[in-house]
């Protein structure tokens, strides 16, 4: 990014695709101090060190080993973690390959490339390559110029951890900026006393087994703004670029997130984003919570 790309300034075009919901944003913007990270990573243990073994060895010996190897090539030696699985619905094999985490140029984000290859074992494989993001400190945009010492250490923090299958999936930078702050400002909009500055509803689910709708704040202010699972921003019908509509799936037990955990808490928030020259600027109008129970058989 030019200049300084922690400093946020107005969000990029791609955030702009989003639309929906004004609002008044109250609480503190963030829940912790502007430039707070978290410390790097441990050093990989034995087994964390025999797993980004294995992951390389996947590449050559793995099903489906010559689709893999050939697809992605000379990006092999930029992997440092993998994960597969085998869909139940299918018996497609799934395997995963992250490269090494990075600063992703907003503040207290980090960023990682993902390669998937999917196929019969043994057959024909498709690939596919996504962008994973984590918290890995305070969002809050920096005040001023300068912050070089703040990317180096960001930058640190991110290419320690090796848990990319649970960091979560999105377009592109901006968006994942703008999911993350969101949930952390609906998080800590219920988790302050007083009167919510957005509007809280529960998603009611007309499916058997369904939690009874209730009182959802204390659900909320309970959920962890670091367990996004998967995020998607989308338009919300109005003409207004700034407007935003998200919805956001978050781990009920993000220690079993990765082990392919179906029971999750869907976020659904509208709002409205930084104006020109105001980056600063992200107001929730209303927030709605339900949970989200996937049945297989």
């Amino acid at each position: 990014m030019p200049g300084n790309p922690y400093a946020l300034t107005a969000l990029a075009a791609a955030l702009l695709l989003a639309g929906c919901g004004g609002g008044r944003g109250g609480a503190p913007d963030e829940s912790s101090p502007a430039g707070t990270l978290d410390p790097p990573s441990p050093p990989a243990s034995t087994r964390e060190a025999d797993r980004e073994a294995l992951a390389a060895q996947v590449l050559d010996e793995g099903t489906p080993a010559e689709s893999a190897r050939k697809a992605l090539g000379e990006a092999a030696a930029q992997m440092v973690a993998a994960s597969a699985e085998t869909s139940h619905f299918s018996g497609l094999e799934f395997r995963h390959f992250y490269t090494r985490g990075r600063s992703s140029g907003y503040p207290g984000l980090c960023q990682a490339d993902e390669i998937l290859v999917a196929g019969p074992g043994g057959g024909r494989s498709g690939l596919s390559t996504y962008s994973r993001f984590a918290v890995a400190g305070s969002l809050a945009p920096l005040p001023g110029p300068g912050n070089e010492a703040y990317g180096a250490r960001l930058e640190a923090v991110c290419a320690s951890r090796r848990d990319m299958r649970k960091w979560f999936r999105a377009p592109d930078a901006a968006t994942a900026s703008l999911v993350a702050r969101a949930v952390e400002r609906a998080v800590h909009g219920a988790r302050s006393p007083g009167r919510l500055p957005f509007r809280l509803s529960c998603i009611r689910r007309e499916i058997p087994d369904s939690p009874p709708c209730g009182d959802v704040r204390k659900p909320l202010a309970g959920l962890d703004p670091r367990a996004i699972a998967e995020a998607e921003v989308e338009p919300c019908g109005s003409p207004d670029p700034r407007r935003f509509c998200a919805t956001v799936q978050i781990a009920i037990d993000p220690s079993y997130w990765d082990q392919k955990d179906l029971d999750s808490w869907e976020l659904k928030v509208a709002g409205r984003s930084a104006a020109a020259g105001d980056a600063g600027s992200l107001r929730l109008d209303r927030v709605d919570l339900g949970q989200r129970h996937l049945i297989v058989e």
